[in-house]
């Protein structure tokens, strides 16, 4: 429970570091950022375009956070892993 934060952004294949305890996973080491697949993103509405807002998006993770009006579904984006927030779209 104490790990979910960073379990919910775990990938196959990927390189982390994993700080044990008495055989109990106590952190995980990610990356800096990582880059996730948009696999659900809420509608934008045309009218909502505040510089600021945000709507609901899940990644491949099936992890939720909140991203930039413009993104879409299938879309790979770049997230923060000290901060948990989108970064930026992946070019």
């Amino acid at each position: 429970e104490k790990l979910w934060d960073q379990i919910k952004f775990l990938k196959d294949d990927m390189e982390v570091s994993i700080m044990k305890w008495n055989w109990n996973a106590i952190n995980i080491d990610l990356p800096p950022s990582i880059i996730m697949e948009v696999i659900e993103a809420e509608p934008w509405v045309k009218w909502d375009s505040a510089t600021w807002a945000t709507k609901k998006a899940k990644i491949e993770t099936w992890a939720e956070l909140n991203v930039p009006l413009f993104i879409e579904a299938w879309e790979k984006i770049v997230i923060n892993t000290e901060t948990w927030e989108y970064k930026e779209r992946v070019k």
